[in-house]
């Protein structure tokens, strides 16, 4: 068992106004970085930079991401950091810049991506620069590269389908799915994939609908109901997925079928239904004093934490904290690229299950619930959580 040094220093973090380039930095200037003896400023600090897609295409993700980083940062107390923010606009020359940016100031991680087009791009250049990267459902082939730099803060997509159906399984093997997917090569990998878990489990599949537009949710929605589907899980997000659950109601579904919102960018119902449920892989609901201490950190910053994502960019900065806490000071780019290849915690209950990375595994998160809502649209409880993912 690796025994844990903790780190004891004063915390410092004061935030600089961003730049025109979209980086902003939080603390004073560092040092640059070297191949293996660098990831630690001179001035004393952690560097941790965070590459999220903050006014693009992407924004309903890594914004709430950004905000749970940024009031996971100035919670922390244990350790001095710097945060480096940089917003590629969904540019992946933007992208490339800043992690030179993060490189020169001595960065160690960079966190919050979930545009997986600009994280395959970084990743060349992060690991001849042994910056580790902390995405959302990067590529099988990434996560598992023996001791690669590219690693996963949520559930696979494989996972998220087999938590999804295991949790309808346990509530009423009766249930018969439906889905809704995107009019594309993925949504059909995602119904077929839906469908194999589905037969695994017991349950019926009454097969997945890939509306193209609005105009297609009402046909889309009469399918559904015809299949006799009492299960309903969904792709859609904003008002494509209010659109399409107006829809859904008014050609039969009742609200009391569940509908599951699956995607990233999935958010508490759009409407009142009284049976709706996300994915989830951290907590943000509960009597437990690391969900009181997110909830306060986050309500300290002026957000909600009930929005939808910030918990998962709040828990992306709970796990460099806890390799920090183990990497101790100083922490070289190859040591806490060691120290977290040596990951196993869950966050004091953050997680539903071990966060886990290994030397040839970096798929993080091992277990997942669905975040259940009252007709009001307020989370409420969650399932059982779904191990093994």
């Amino acid at each position: 068992m690796r025994k844990q040094r903790v780190v004891k220093a004063t915390f410092a973090l004061t935030c600089v106004a961003s730049m025109s380039m979209a980086v902003a930095a939080c603390g004073s200037s560092g040092g640059s970085a070297g191949s293996s003896g660098g990831g630690s400023s001179s001035s004393g600090q952690y560097v941790v930079g965070q590459i999220g897609d903050l006014t693009g295409g992407f924004v309903q993700a890594d914004v709430p991401f950004n905000t749970g980083i940024s009031a996971a940062v100035k919670a922390i107390n244990a350790h001095t950091l710097k945060l480096i923010t940089v917003d590629t606009a969904g540019s992946t020359s933007h992208a490339a810049t800043g992690l030179q940016t993060l490189q020169s100031a001595g960065a160690l991680i960079a966190t919050n991506m979930s545009d997986s087009t600009i994280f395959q791009s970084l990743l060349p250049a992060a690991t001849r620069a042994k910056i580790s990267l902390m995405g959302i459902q990067p590529a099988e082939s990434e996560v598992s590269q023996a001791n690669g730099y590219a690693f996963e803060f949520g559930i696979s997509a494989s996972g998220s389908i087999k938590a999804m159906v295991d949790a309808v399984a346990k509530a009423d093997k009766r249930a018969r799915i439906g889905a809704v997917v995107t009019a594309d090569p993925d949504g059909q990998e995602i119904s077929k994939a839906i469908e194999t878990e589905a037969q695994k489990q017991g349950i019926a599949y009454a097969g997945s609908v890939a509306p193209a537009s609005a105009s297609d949710y009402g046909s889309a929605a009469a399918r559904i109901v015809a299949d006799k589907a009492t299960v309903v899980l969904t792709e859609l997000v904003g008002t494509a997925e209010t659109d399409f659950m107006r829809d859904l109601k008014s050609a039969g579904f009742a609200d009391t079928n569940q509908i599951i919102g699956f995607a990233w960018s999935a958010v508490k119902p759009p409407m009142p239904w009284a049976k709706f449920a996300t994915l989830e892989q951290y907590r943000e609901i509960g009597d437990i004093p690391a969900v009181k201490a997110y909830r306060d950190a986050v309500t300290a910053g002026g957000a909600n934490p009930d929005d939808v994502m910030i918990i998962d960019g709040y828990a992306q900065m709970q796990i460099v904290k806890d390799v920090l806490t183990r990497c101790g000071w100083p922490c070289s780019l190859d040591k806490f690229h060691d120290t977290l290849q040596h990951t196993n915690t869950d966050l004091g209950g953050l997680a539903f299950g071990p966060v886990v990375f290994t030397a040839d595994n970096h798929r993080g998160p091992t277990a997942g619930a669905l975040k259940l809502y009252d007709s009001s649209g307020n989370p409420t409880d969650y399932s059982p959580p779904v191990p093994g993912l």
